[in-house]
């Protein structure tokens, strides 16, 4: 089961406690049962569209089929999405809506894919959580301005012989995303480990303490 929070049942009878879990059970199964029809109808307006003139799709969609053109683009958005993401088939149709969002990230995507590939149980108050979550920690500021990344940057440069800062270069125009990553990843540990032994060394004043040199 993939609920946030579980429901307490303490204080119900075993015979409603059963009868509450049997309808958990059915709503989530109807719901499930929801994303094959609207993928089918999504299928279907997505096939309207590209046979009807720009701007005649939305009135169309309005008046014949019945749908507000934010509905429609949904549907659409989720038949589109199944095509790459089979396993959304698996989950209610309101929690794929909302993985089939431009925004949604990968790794939720695959988080939730995952449970209902595994039989799990997925909620959309669950789903939405997950995504909140990822909203937030994605609109927290990075630590460090532009402006101390710039100065960090040309002490960086101004340090290497010009053949390294050559090699740097030619690396950084050809590095991809996973690349960088690693580059980054590198740098950090570099970072900690001579930060380490710089902290493990004795200062001057130690070192002449234990010589026995006059300060």
């Amino acid at each position: 089961m993939a609920a946030s929070k579980s429901f307490n049942y303490s204080g119900l009878s075993p015979e409603h406690q059963a009868q509450l879990r049997r309808f958990v059970s059915e709503i989530h199964e109807y719901g499930c049962q929801q994303t094959p029809a609207a993928v089918e109808i999504g299928n279907l307006l997505i096939e309207a569209k590209d046979g009807l003139k720009h701007g005649a799709f939305e009135k169309w969609c309005k008046s014949e089929a019945g749908y507000p053109k934010r509905r429609a683009e949904l549907l659409m958005s989720l038949a589109n999405f199944v095509r790459k993401q089979p396993d959304v088939l698996r989950i209610p149709v309101s929690a794929g809506y909302r993985l089939a969002a431009p925004s949604a990230p990968p790794h939720i995507i695959e988080q939730v894919l995952s449970v209902a590939r595994d039989g799990g149980r997925v909620t959309v108050s669950w789903v939405e959580k997950l995504l909140a979550n990822a909203n937030k920690k994605e609109s927290k500021p990075e630590r460090g301005s532009t402006s101390e990344v710039t100065k960090i940057a040309k002490l960086i440069v101004n340090a290497l012989e010009p053949g390294q800062a050559t090699t740097l270069r030619i690396v950084l125009e050809a590095a991809g995303p996973a690349l960088t990553k690693r580059f980054v990843s590198d740098l950090q540990s570099q970072l900690q480990d001579e930060l380490h032994d710089t902290s493990a060394a004795p200062s001057y004043d130690q070192r002449a303490h234990q010589q026995g040199v006059p300060l």
